[in-house]
């Protein structure tokens, strides 16, 4: 194999080399990925499967209902408005204000972190 010959073949493999650097360094974040939530969020992040936009109240219900089914400790909304803020910090979902009917309430909206979760 000649000189140039040899030179070609090292330019050939780096961006093979790279693109694997780049598929192995994705795939390790989509394993890493919902690590850092406890099991009442990942709950809660799977409540936006159908919906990706949900109020407080809507939360409060379907969490209480499915525990309640498992006869499992129940959840007030301020322990919930916790879990969901916990969730917005790392960017799961994030937190909008809106106001219905003269009252300021909150929207939890599903983020793209957290589509990959539900993924």
């Amino acid at each position: 194999m000649s000189h140039k010959d040899e030179k070609n073949k090292n330019i050939d493999t780096q961006p093979i080399s790279l693109e694997e650097a780049l598929q192995s360094k994705l795939s390790q974040e989509k394993r890493l990925l919902g690590q850092d939530l406890d099991s009442d969020e990942r709950t809660i992040i799977g409540f936006f499967e159908q919906k990706k936009r949900l109020i407080l109240d809507r939360i409060y219900i379907i969490f209480n209902q499915t525990r309640k089914n498992l006869d499992m400790e129940l959840k007030t909304k301020n322990e919930l408005r916790e879990k969901l803020v916990s969730l917005a910090e790392k960017e799961y979902i994030r937190i909008e204000g809106f106001v219905y009917e003269g009252e300021e309430r909150e929207a939890f909206i599903l983020m793209e972190k957290g589509e990959e979760l539900i993924k």
